[in-house]
């Protein structure tokens, strides 16, 4: 029981940080603002790099798919 008691604290500590780094994925998948997210300093500094990596690429995909659509669009009216 001691054992169980002593780990709660320390489980939490570790859980938290990754808690907030699937709040902030799954806000970011729902298309809201994450630019202030930084992960705590627990979540070790690749998941944090992969997140924020991940992150960036998705939004230049989407940067790069609606000026293709622009320009499909463009296209149509002028043909």
């Amino acid at each position: 029981m001691v054992l169980i008691t002593g780990c709660d604290p320390v489980l939490n500590n570790q859980v938290r940080p990754i808690l907030r780094l699937a709040d902030a994925a799954e806000s970011f998948g729902k298309g809201r603002e994450v630019p202030d997210f930084r992960p705590a300093a627990r979540v070790k500094c690749d998941v944090r790099g992969a997140f924020l990596e991940m992150k960036s690429r998705i939004e230049r995909a989407m940067e790069q798919r609606t000026t293709m659509l622009a320009g499909v669009s463009h296209d149509l009216r002028t043909y």
